[in-house]
């Protein structure tokens, strides 16, 4: 046996415990969450959000998928060129913009903890050249 040894019947002690709860409790992280308040995880957790245009005429680039370089971590981008890559853990990341009938373009950017404080990027793509 490894670890903390635990009473045989834990999970009993637990669920007996959980039955004797008011019906109508709730957990802080619930309380939180339905008042609009950003949740723990989110607290812990950053956003990167920015938008994707074509660098010749400055209209939105509507069908470009969006990564961060290193993870699985993406999105696709919106009718306006918007993106928003949620659970990133702060810090400063490379994403890069993929789209038909462009070339890959890559952008620096921060995820940020404080939704007051996000900074938007704005990744750049310019159109592949035909010949």
């Amino acid at each position: 046996m490894r670890g903390v040894a635990l009473p045989e019947d834990v999970v009993a002690q637990t669920l007996a415990y959980v039955d004797g709860l008011p019906a109508d409790a709730t957990a802080s992280m619930q309380r939180d969450i339905m008042e609009g308040r950003p949740s723990e995880l989110e607290a812990q957790t950053g956003t990167i959000v920015g938008r994707v245009t074509d660098t010749r005429s400055g209209v939105p680039v509507t069908t470009a998928q969006v990564t961060v370089t290193g993870t699985s971590l993406g999105a696709v981008v919106d009718a306006e060129g918007r993106f928003r890559i949620a659970n990133v853990p702060p810090g400063t990341y490379e994403v890069r913009a993929r789209s038909i009938g462009y070339q890959p373009a890559t952008a620096t950017v921060t995820a940020t903890a404080d939704a007051s404080r996000q900074i938007p990027s704005e990744v750049r793509m310019d159109p592949r050249r035909s010949g």
